[in-house]
């Protein structure tokens, strides 16, 4: 393949990926709400885009991160309507997402910065603050919440379950695991699930609690971010445009994006 042949490959198969890391993102921000059919239309999306940078690759180039996307979305299309499936393909696509966003094609020139690793800045900056405590704070929370034995309804305690199994499993995860979790959670605060332990009064304290640490954790988030963004600024005078961060107070507020 001669110099502009592979160019133009090099383009396309570029182009396909961020068409990709594009519709994950999007789909990461859907599996939080509750209409299942805008689930299924965006994971569809999802597979098609998977597919298309697939088939602009050989068989030997396709990273497993790309056939697990397209496998684990293909599952949801199937089993969409199932009650564990958004749960299922949650947990199973979410950590795939640094590998995407990551992933630099073996046949691209090297960009020449090797050293540089961002899940080990990320890393450093997160072991300087109280990010590991607050997630323990909430699983704690939530796990009191079940064990006090007053709530009758197994849809919420089921949801409830899931969610401390979620932040347990990405609490010490990359970068990109604590932000699909933090997705997640924001939307879980706004679900039904969680308007219904505003009927359990023995709850209403412990409900607070998650609350304020939640807001506490927007805030520990937000420093992280900035810690990462000025050594990035200073060791390397660069930013990651496809890395940002809207704090919960300021996205209510309709502030603007942060980016790293």
């Amino acid at each position: 393949m001669n110099n502009e042949s592979l160019n133009i490959f090099l383009r396309l198969v570029q182009e396909k990926h961020e068409q990709l890391k594009s519709q994950v993102t999007a789909l990461s921000k859907v599996f939080v709400q509750e209409n299942i059919d805008s689930k299924k239309v965006q994971a569809d999306r999802c597979n098609s885009a998977a597919e298309d940078l697939a088939r602009a690759l050989s068989v030997k180039d396709q990273p497993n991160w790309l056939k697990e996307i397209i496998r684990w979305t293909k599952w949801y299309s199937a089993n969409y309507k199932s009650k564990d499936s958004t749960f299922t393909a949650f947990q199973n696509i979410m950590p795939l997402i640094t590998q995407l966003n990551s992933h630099q094609w073996a046949f691209t020139e090297n960009s020449g910065d090797e050293d540089f690793d961002f899940d080990k800045l990320y890393e450093r900056h997160k072991k300087d603050g109280k990010l590991e405590d607050l997630f323990d704070s909430l699983i704690n929370i939530i796990a009191q919440m079940v064990a006090l034995g007053e709530i009758d309804s197994i849809r919420v305690k089921t949801d409830l379950e899931r969610l401390v199994a979620l932040l347990q499993q990405n609490k010490e995860g990359s970068y990109f695991s604590v932000m699909a979790s933090w997705e997640f959670l924001r939307g879980f605060l706004k679900n039904t699930t969680w308007a219904t332990i505003d009927s359990i009064p023995v709850l209403k304290q412990l409900k607070k609690g998650f609350e304020d640490t939640v807001d506490e954790m927007d805030i520990e988030l937000e420093r992280v971010h900035e810690s990462i963004k000025s050594e990035m600024k200073s060791k390397y005078d660069t930013a990651v445009h496809s890395l940002t961060y809207k704090s919960q107070a300021k996205l209510e507020n309709k502030s603007e994006e942060k980016v790293l």
